[in-house]
């Protein structure tokens, strides 16, 4: 493989992370606003009316924010990487198929990446639906 083909392709940790940055992202934002809205709605064994907590929606509105961010990142990257592994017409992509294994586990990474990226930004979406939408403390 050449190094022209090698650059024009990307990095290994460009591939891993548009594999697994929407993933990584929609994990994090689960799990912080589900504690901070948690925590700040039922301290004790009774739910408050507003929560204990100021700035708990703008908090939750902020990681959600950053995760969605990160997610399109890895979403674009995915996609781009794929794109660059598409082989050139004018070259015989055969025999560079043949020669290396990354040549045929590349493509395979970046569009699982595409489909994986795209996955979890639907959930990143359908999460800030219902913080942008449900009351925070509840009724």
């Amino acid at each position: 493989m050449s190094t022209a083909t090698a650059e024009r392709r990307g990095s290994r940790p460009a591939l891993w992370f548009g594999l697994l940055g929407a993933a990584a992202a929609w994990s994090v934002q689960e799990i912080v606003a589900y504690a901070l809205v948690a925590h700040s709605c039922y301290p004790r064994t009774e739910p408050l009316a507003e929560p204990s907590l100021g700035g708990t929606w703008i908090l939750a509105v902020g990681v959600t924010s950053l995760a969605l961010l990160t997610a399109l990142a890895g979403l674009w990257i995915s996609f781009r990487l794929w794109r660059g592994y598409q082989p050139d017409p004018r070259a015989v992509w055969r025999a560079e198929v043949v020669e290396s294994t990354q040549a045929r586990a590349n493509p395979f990474l970046a569009f699982s990446g595409v489909l994986l990226s795209a996955i979890f930004t639907a959930l990143i979406v359908y999460n800030a639906v219902a913080i942008l939408l449900v009351p925070v403390c509840g009724w």
